[in-house]
């Protein structure tokens, strides 16, 4: 899975320990750059979720501003960002009557098919969706994208 889109549920790993930690860093740590695509709504999410998570005292605060620091810089380098636009917006509704999916999942499940149809255009490899949200892969490998679970193990050869 060289091109993905990384959903929150996966990328909140790199800051907030828990089962997939290691998994998602080093996915990160060996991806192309220019490969990996988030939604902007990922960024936010990410961002509040280390927040409540300092809050909850499962990490430090100064720990936490740093991270959101790291999820800023990450949104304007080696991330590719999508906007929600009116025709994503349509699509993710769309996604939400079909698999009954929460909004933000949506949200991210219409990224991922975007991006692949652009890659598909483009006679490109496949996309990938990585997160840690069963729903949305399930989904996902409904709508034909590749999956990964960084809670699973490393990601797959091949």
């Amino acid at each position: 899975m060289r091109t993905a889109v990384v959903d929150a549920s996966a990328l909140v790993k790199c800051w907030v320990q828990e089962p997939g930690t290691a998994e998602i860093r080093a996915f990160l740590a060996d991806a192309e750059r220019g490969r990996l695509y988030v939604s902007t709504l990922t960024c936010v999410e990410v961002a509040a979720t280390i927040v409540r998570a300092a809050r909850g005292g499962r990490i430090g605060d100064s720990m936490a501003g740093g991270a959101v620091a790291e999820v800023r810089a990450l949104a304007r380098g080696p991330l590719n960002l999508l906007s929600l636009s009116a025709e994503l917006m349509e699509r993710a509704m769309d996604l939400a009557q079909t698999h009954g999916l929460r909004g933000a999942d949506c949200v991210q499940l219409a990224t991922a098919c975007e991006v692949g149809e652009i890659q598909a255009a483009f006679e490109r490899e496949r996309v990938g969706l990585v997160a840690a949200d069963q729903a949305l892969l399930a989904a996902a490998r409904q709508e034909g994208l590749d999956t990964w679970n960084p809670e699973e193990g490393p990601l797959p050869e091949g």
